[in-house]
């Protein structure tokens, strides 16, 4: 007779919290939120601050919404072939080098390199996270741990616009905290390519259900599918 594929078991938020990789991939992902908003929302802001005409900084804002789609087609295809992690980190790294070309964007061939740039890396993220945390804890817990991981995205999000906004009313300037999002995503970057994986980043208790599922008490049954 066949035996029975290996399975995960269904793990929890307040396990997977317990857990390095879970740290990591959160970590990343407030990160990545943090500096796709500065960007989402203050973008045409600073486009105006420093010149450009409105029909310019619309156009460099639309661009950037059609290169999300064209990166997360072919990232999320590429860590298909090549993994997650690898993918992951050059989507963080690629990201941290377009607000480089921000600090530098006088014209407007150059606001919109950072546009196509930018767009690209910004959406990316979100296929391979999703497809990172599945293959860590499984299929089966794979929506509400996502879930989990965007709350951490989404209050990175919430303080990357708040910030932004205040540091500019401060200042006067983006600059600072572009220079802030280039570094932490370098930082995204790091996180995502060390990621620990296998059976060593669960907690203890965790790691005897990933040889084999469990079995129900007091039963000989296999658990259902």
């Amino acid at each position: 007779a066949g035996t029975v594929p290996a399975s995960k078991p269904v793990v929890g938020i307040l396990q997977a919290v317990r857990n390095r990789a879970f740290f990591f991939i959160s970590s990343a992902y407030f990160v990545c939120g943090f500096t796709g908003h500065v960007i989402g929302a203050h973008l045409v802001l600073w486009a105006l601050d420093q010149g450009f005409s409105e029909m310019t900084a619309a156009t460099a804002l639309g661009l950037m919404g059609g290169t999300n789609a064209l990166g997360i087609l072919v990232m999320g295809a590429v860590s298909d072939r090549l993994g997650r992690k690898f993918p992951l980190g050059l989507v963080y790294l690629l990201r941290g080098l377009s607000f480089f070309l921000i600090f530098w964007a006088r014209s407007e061939s150059s606001l919109i390199l950072f546009s196509l740039v930018f767009g690209f890396s910004t959406f990316a993220t979100a296929p391979i996270t999703s497809a990172l945390v599945g293959d860590l804890f499984g299929a089966r817990s794979v929506g509400r741990l996502y879930g989990a991981v965007t709350l951490f995205h989404q209050v990175g999000a919430g303080l990357g616009v708040y910030l932004a906004g205040l540091t500019f009313d401060l200042t006067g300037t983006y600059l600072w905290v572009f220079a802030a999002s280039a570094i932490m995503l370098g930082f995204a970057a790091i996180l995502s390519w060390t990621a620990p994986t296998g059976s060593g980043c669960f907690p203890v208790n965790l790691r005897s259900g990933l040889a084999r599922p469990a079995r129900p008490e007091g039963t000989g049954a296999r658990p259902p599918a």
